[in-house]
């Protein structure tokens, strides 16, 4: 499986960083995956329970 670069940060620092095969992320309107070459964006994340 391919991988790429992930970053996930926050208003306030870089919270990881790093080489990744795939990404899976409770967004505010649902959950959502990622794999190498998807197109790049920008969204909100559902706070942890």
């Amino acid at each position: 499986m391919a991988t790429f670069q992930f970053d996930l940060v926050s208003p306030e620092k870089l919270l990881f960083s790093g080489e990744v095969e795939q990404v899976d992320l409770p967004g505010v309107e649902g959950d959502f995956g990622v794999l190498a070459g998807h197109a790049p964006f920008v969204t909100t994340l559902r706070p942890a329970s």
